[in-house]
């Protein structure tokens, strides 16, 4: 029998840099340039036409769950706040010059109210009003004073929402890249991801040369 404190879950948008310019797209392109060497003097040996061709969508993805489980044990140890989080989608941006990649998860309702327990409300207050005043470069579709934001009930909150009682139950601050980076380590299933996927396309490119 389903838990009924895990039942109801909810999207939530988690704080992540993206793979435009970024640590995790730098950990890909490792990760390529890693399978191409195969004479493995740290050369560039990827071929031109993988750039045009490959579809990333396996290896992001691998890499964003990952992310997430990294991201959850960061959350307890650093701010003693345990929570279940699974990758839901990575939504790309229109153009990459205004936004970066959108990482959604799903968590509880249970786990939501644990937050909203969790969060420091002065600095949830602060927040919100740092997050969702609009400005010179961002209109806001938000309200940025704590009642009026706070006036719904918690379970309607949507995943931009939750990511700000999220940035404010760490301090207010989205969390530096490279303690996710930690985390993550060497995380085995991202690079068997990309090798899986490299060597698919390989086959798929010999198939279409006859």
């Amino acid at each position: 029998m389903t838990n009924v404190k895990q039942a109801a879950t909810r999207i939530m948008q988690l704080p992540f840099c993206g793979f435009c310019y970024s640590e995790a797209g730098a950990r890909l392109n490792y990760e390529i340039g890693q399978y191409f060497d195969k004479e493995g003097d740290g050369g560039e040996h990827v071929p031109e036409e993988f750039y045009t061709s490959f579809d990333w969508g396996d290896i992001r993805r691998a890499y964003c769950e990952a992310y997430v489980k990294a991201f959850e044990a960061w959350l307890a140890d650093e701010h003693g706040t345990e929570v279940g989080l699974k990758f839901k989608r990575l939504v790309p941006p229109r153009g990459y010059n205004f936004a970066t990649d959108e990482l959604d998860v799903t968590i509880s309702l249970y786990d939501v109210r644990k937050l909203w327990r969790k969060v420091d409300k002065d600095v949830l207050r602060s927040t919100i009003k740092e997050r969702h005043s609009s400005r010179e470069g961002l209109i806001s579709f938000y309200p940025h004073e704590y009642d009026e934001f706070c006036a719904e009930a918690l379970p309607a909150w949507d995943h931009n929402k939750l990511q700000t009682l999220l940035v404010a139950v760490i301090g207010g601050k989205e969390p530096f890249e490279h303690q996710l980076m930690e985390y993550m380590g060497a995380d085995e299933a991202v690079s068997a991801a990309v090798y899986a996927a490299i060597s698919g396309w390989e086959s798929a490119q010999a198939e279409k040369a006859g």
